[in-house]
């Protein structure tokens, strides 16, 4: 890969979609492109419908080349595919001309997912590569338990959708976005009143995340949804008194 195209992929983040998405895919180039895919397109990239297409593209071409990658860019690559197709399906679900298509990104984010992840535990138990985990905790694996995370919400699992999102903030303390959605499934669950902390950790972690607004909107979920439960709380307290 060239400076110029380098330094295309280091601008906006559509640019590095479109960009990435005319990349040839060769034995030669296989794992510069990827290498290059997990140096740009890091945890500050804005998933939109505008340039999920083009990433998606790119990966799903990437994983059908028939050339030989190594199993941590594979399992980034997927990571990072099932990211981007639940993201896709999370940004279409409720389009009423083809209910369908939605379902199909969703099952294909599991495929990648659960592919990605036995990958990850065959890596794991190789002695030779765990010697070096940089590859595997960041961004790769944080972000595929992230994708893992918002596949089982829209699946309606939110006890598994925690885990997913407190297992990538194992994998990576400094995930803010991962953050944001452990807040969100605790409101989910029953508990905004300590989903405060998490959310706002995540707007400190993250002053300059393209999904900043989503932190906001939910630290204000956290902190309507706490004062409605305590006035409730309350008022039923009183009357039941």
């Amino acid at each position: 890969m060239d400076k110029r195209t380098t330094t295309r992929l280091a601008a906006d983040p559509l640019s590095r979609a479109r960009t990435l998405s005319r990349l040839s895919v060769t034995s030669e180039n296989a794992h510069r492109t990827l290498k290059a895919l997990k140096d740009v397109l890091t945890l500050d990239v804005k998933i939109t419908p505008e340039n999920t297409l083009a990433i998606r593209n790119f990966l799903e071409r990437i994983l059908k080349a028939s050339v030989q990658i190594d199993g941590e860019f594979e399992s980034f690559a997927r990571g990072l595919l099932a990211h981007v197709l639940v993201s896709d399906y999370l940004n279409r679900w409720n389009e009423a001309e083809n209910p369908n298509s939605g379902r199909n990104l969703l099952r294909e984010a599991e495929r990648q997912v659960q592919k990605a992840l036995a990958l990850y535990k065959r890596l794991a138990n190789d002695t030779k590569k765990a010697t070096d985990n940089s590859w595997r905790v960041y961004p790769g694996r944080a972000l595929t338990h992230y994708a893992n995370g918002l596949v089982h919400r829209a699946n309606g699992k939110h006890i598994r959708a925690f885990d997913e999102f407190e297992e990538a903030l194992h994998q990576d303390p400094n995930f803010a976005r991962a953050y944001a959605q452990k807040g969100s499934e605790l409101i989910n669950l029953g508990y905004p009143h300590l989903a405060q902390n998490p959310v706002k950790k995540a707007i400190s972690l993250g002053p300059k995340d393209p999904s900043l607004g989503m932190f906001y909107w939910n630290l204000g979920r956290a902190t309507f949804s706490r004062g409605t439960t305590e006035r409730l709380s309350s008022h039923y307290g009183k009357r039941l008194g």
